[in-house]
């Protein structure tokens, strides 16, 4: 049975949970227990993301520890730990095994086969939130928004609005999509994730290869037009074949930039005291590619020229995250 149904008295089990950590440590065996160990999980939202304003300040909630799936157990996440990482070589991919989306298949009840789970928290699932959006795809793309983490990741406090888990209770939490789609994944649990209602896997997680996929979809149906008012996105739409060249080559030179700057901010927290000389490097770096962006936008409308690109969204919300 459950461990909650043993009758222990609340200030016994948190004298076990004392004893359990103390005697255990770091051992990597006792990782998954640790989410079972627990009443409840730590760090929900307090408020729904709606109820939420510029004066709600999440870090005044509970405090939790940021996990992810390994041989699909919930373990501590290793990479927020700042003890360790997660070899990129030992995650799960998931790839898309079809050369493209399927529009006019439909469920039963008439919702969309595909379905978005987006965090507004980041500047990738928002990419492709948006890029939905100027497709004109909210009708052959559902979607649902997170509250926020919590100590069992990503959660949607009023539940999911797809299948399987429609109408099944609240809070939801998006590790469930990664276990369904491969039970044993080794994965971090992140948005955004286009997941298939009908084969009931993962599409992808990849923001930047959604954003295409999405794009050469909607480019292809007789049945979208897209939300652009200012007339600013080509036929071919957010990855013109003619520009997709240099669309990469900028998208590979930013994000690498980006990124580098988030590991050298945690090695910062990890090292504090140190000689951290590269991470002020690091940070220098980010700062040289963004005046270098705003020279090139100093000269056009748009990065790649005078239409809306893929890399246009992709760099707004890394510059509303940054600002």
């Amino acid at each position: 049975g459950k461990w909650t149904n043993a009758p222990l008295t609340k200030e016994q089990w948190e004298e076990f949970d004392r004893v359990f950590n103390q005697v255990l440590g770091d051992a990597e065996i006792a990782d998954p227990l640790r989410f079972f160990q627990c009443e409840s999980v730590l760090g929900l939202p307090e408020l729904p993301l709606e109820g939420c304003d510029l004066d709600t300040d999440p870090r005044t909630w509970e405090p939790y520890l940021l996990v992810m799936l390994r041989d699909g157990m919930i373990v501590p996440d290793p990479y927020f730990r700042l003890s360790g990482n997660v070899d990129s070589g030992d995650l799960t991919e998931f790839k898309y095994n079809k050369p493209q989306l399927s529009f006019g298949v439909c469920n039963s009840d008439g919702s969309p086969r595909y379905h978005l789970f987006v965090s507004e928290s980041c500047p990738l699932a928002s990419s492709v939130s948006a890029a939905r959006t100027l497709l004109g795809l909210e009708n052959m793309i559902s979607m649902d928004v997170a509250d926020g983490e919590s100590g069992a990741g990503l959660v949607f406090l009023n539940g999911c609005s797809c299948a399987p888990w429609k109408d099944s209770g609240e809070p939801f939490w998006l590790y469930s999509v990664y276990q369904l789609s491969k039970p044993t994944a080794t994965t971090r649990i992140t948005a955004p994730v286009l997941w298939d209602t009908v084969e009931q896997k993962i599409v992808s997680n990849d923001a930047w290869e959604i954003l295409k996929l999405m794009s050469r979809e909607a480019e292809q149906s007789d049945l979208i037009s897209y939300n652009d008012a200012l007339g600013v996105i080509l036929k071919e739409g957010l990855f013109p074949g003619e520009q997709m060249e240099a669309i990469e080559n900028m998208y590979s030179d930013l994000s690498s930039s980006i990124f580098i700057v988030e590991a050298a901010g945690l090695e910062s927290i990890a090292k504090a005291g140190e000689n951290l000389g590269h991470v002020s490097d690091n940070f220098d770096s980010i700062l040289t590619k963004l005046q270098e962006l705003d020279d090139l936008l100093g000269k056009r409308r748009f990065l790649s020229g005078h239409n809306l690109t893929g890399i246009d969204i992709f760099f707004a919300m890394f510059l509303f995250r940054f600002d």
